[in-house]
């Protein structure tokens, strides 16, 4: 694949000829950190979102993407796709109590409803975050070469998920992961990020499968 593709203002392609389609059995349950008979009974310094909305992840998958980090330790994290921050700030909240590290969190910042960099910069120092996150603004693409210096513990791909961007964000960002890092997909109950984890991860180690994301480690 070339690397980039045709994109529009938002950073979705110009041309996309495979409709995004939702499948709910690809959904695993619990949703719920409380529903969960270990992450139930574990601290959950993430629990305080960087801004005053719900968050449109899952509980569940906040305390995996902290709990992740706690698990492989010290280095630098990526998180294709801010938003309005919470699972850069639940990362970073691992990489704080793991003590050191780096969350690169790129994002366009300019769909409806995703917050400016100036104002995640403010409530990222407000919760003690600041120095432990990078925000990256501008295309995935892009800052995957940018970025190409580094290698990566863990990479969350959650940015624009048609299909074609999807794949592209796998293929450029994939090789910047370090020995035993681990790459992990959000809304895999999406046919166009499962059509990619079809099709590109049957050399993966499967990790897990928590609510909407799954996660895989190369072999």
């Amino acid at each position: 694949m070339a690397s980039s593709i045709p994109l529009n203002e938002e950073g979705a392609p110009v041309v996309s000829p495979m409709v995004q389609v939702k499948d709910p059995s690809r959904i695993k349950q619990p949703g719920r950190t409380k529903d969960h008979p270990v992450y139930a009974k574990e601290a959950k310094p993430w629990g305080d979102p960087p801004y005053p909305y719900r968050s449109k992840h899952a509980s569940i998958e906040l305390h995996y993407l902290y709990r992740t980090v706690l698990r492989l330790g010290k280095g630098n994290y990526a998180n294709l796709g801010t938003f309005r921050g919470s699972t850069a700030s639940a990362i970073a909240h691992g990489v704080k109590d793991v003590g050191g590290g780096q969350v690169y969190t790129v994002d366009l910042h300019n769909v409806n409803g995703a917050f400016g960099v100036s104002k995640l910069v403010d409530v990222f120092k407000d919760r003690g975050l600041y120095d432990y996150v990078s925000f990256c603004k501008g295309y995935t693409h892009e800052w995957a070469k940018k970025l190409a210096h580094l290698k990566f513990k863990f990479i969350f791909i959650d940015a624009d998920h048609h299909y074609e961007s999807c794949k592209q964000d796998f293929l450029l960002w994939n090789p910047l992961l370090e020995p035993g890092g681990e790459i992990a997909f959000h809304d895999v109950d999406i046919n166009t990020v499962d059509k990619v984890i079809n099709e590109e991860l049957d050399n993966w180690e499967f990790v897990d499968h928590i609510f909407k994301i799954k996660s895989f480690r190369r072999k």
